[in-house]
């Protein structure tokens, strides 16, 4: 005995014009649409935003750049023959480590506060936790002493990176 194609192609054409395509599309839940009025009074406060965001970004960014200025010519005032500016990353951390260990339990706080707040990412890595002691040190007016406290932890350095310690 064969399927009855027939019959089964005959049935489903008229369960499908039981189903009246025009009333389901006409009831179902109204369409909520973004008013063009509403995008118009967002648009001028998205753009604030952006502008703010950008402003401070760079005025973060001018504070750092000055720091790092400071610091580098104090390096040049205080112990210039031994070319401390070619002081790599992880040997630049030595040295600020070095030097917060020497500092008072307050003053350690708020460097370790600064790079926690400069340096939250995890791709952050020593050249930012360098920086963020840096800035630190600048705001708290200790600029002078932390390039004193490398200047006696390094002898000097031959060539980026190639630095002798005085220990």
């Amino acid at each position: 005995m064969r399927f009855p194609w027939r019959r089964f192609g005959r049935e489903m054409c008229a369960a499908e014009s039981a189903i009246n395509l025009h009333q389901l599309v006409v009831h179902s839940a109204p369409v909520h649409r973004f008013r063009g009025l509403d995008w118009m009074r967002l648009r001028p406060l998205f753009f604030a935003c952006l502008i703010a965001c950008a402003a401070w970004t760079a005025q973060a960014q001018s504070d750092a750049d000055e720091a790092q200025s400071r610091f580098l010519a104090e390096l040049d005032r205080q112990c210039p023959a031994k070319q401390l500016q070619m002081l790599a990353p992880s040997q630049l951390r030595d040295g600020l480590d070095a030097y917060m260990d020497a500092l008072p339990s307050d003053t350690r706080a708020m460097l370790q506060k600064s790079e926690t707040d400069h340096c939250s990412s995890l791709e952050a890595g020593a050249a930012c936790v360098n920086m963020a002691d840096i800035l630190a040190a600048d705001q708290l007016g200790r600029m002078p002493d932390l390039v004193s406290s490398l200047c006696v932890t390094f002898l000097r350095c031959r060539d980026q990176g190639d630095c002798d310690y005085a220990r």
